[in-house]
C-alpha cells in the first residue's frame, strides 16, 4: 500500500505542476502522462497485492493471476512508451518494464518476488510527468 501511496502522490503533483502550465500542450501532455503513471500505480498495485505470499502459495490460480496483472501492467507501460515523444518518460516506462520483468521471473521460479524496485521505478515515472 506505501507503494501505491507514494505513486499516488507524485501523480497529484503531475495535476497541480499541469494546473500551472501556461501553455495548453503541455497542459494536455502532462495530464495525459499523469493519467498513465494514475493507470501504471493502479497496475503495480494489482501486482502487489496479487504476490503477497505468492511464494507460499502453490495454488496455481494465484500464479495466474500474478502473471495476468504483470502482463497488464507491461502492456500498459508499453503503451507509454510507444505513445510517448518525451525520452526521460520513455526510459521511465522500460525501467518500469525491467522491473516488473523481475517481479514476473521470481513470480515464474517460485520466489517471493520483491516488489520495491517495481514501486521506485512507478514513482519515477510519475516523477518524469510533472518535469514534462
Amino acid at each position: 500500500m506505501a507503494l501505491y501511496a507514494r505513486v499516488v502522490g507524485a501523480v497529484v503533483g503531475v495535476a497541480l505542476a499541469a494546473s500551472g502550465l501556461v501553455a495548453c500542450n503541455d497542459v494536455n501532455r502532462s495530464v495525459d502522462c499523469g493519467k498513465s503513471a494514475l493507470k501504471i500505480a493502479g497496475d503495480v498495485q494489482d501486482v502487489v497485492a496479487a504476490v503477497t505470499n505468492v511464494g507460499n502459495l502453490v495454488d496455481s490460480e494465484r500464479r495466474k493471476q500474478t502473471s495476468e496483472s504483470l502482463d497488464r501492467l507491461q502492456r500498459d507501460v508499453k503503451d507509454v512508451a510507444s505513445n510517448s515523444h518525451d525520452v526521460d518518460q520513455r526510459k521511465a516506462a522500460d525501467d518500469v518494464a525491467r522491473a516488473a520483468r523481475g517481479v514476473k521471473t521470481a513470480a515464474d521460479n517460485g520466489g517471493s518476488p520483491d516488489v520495491k524496485p517495481l514501486g521506485d521505478a512507478a514513482a519515477e515515472l510519475s516523477k518524469v510527468c510533472v518535469k514534462s
